[in-house]
């Protein structure tokens, strides 16, 4: 996604043209993530080594498993 992100949908691009003339017009949206481990699955190494939670950042990082292992160079 960092690389190459998709287009931006046109209403997006319509509501951020608007907000040029009258800033603060446009709220904040907020994203609300639930992960759950399969029902009766133990937690792995393999599981979690492609999702990495920060509560203090309040951030999800996913890896791209067939990228190789996190941290690794090359790109996503």
């Amino acid at each position: 996604l960092q690389l190459w992100p998709p287009p931006t949908p046109p209403c997006l691009l319509r509501a951020a043209s608007k907000v040029k003339d009258n800033p603060g017009s446009i709220g904040k949206v907020k994203v609300m993530l639930r992960v759950w481990p399969a029902q009766g699955a133990q937690p792995s190494a393999e599981s979690a080594s492609f999702l990495k939670v920060d509560p203090r950042k309040k951030q999800v990082t996913l890896y791209d498993q067939a990228a190789g292992p996190p941290g690794s160079s090359g790109p996503r």
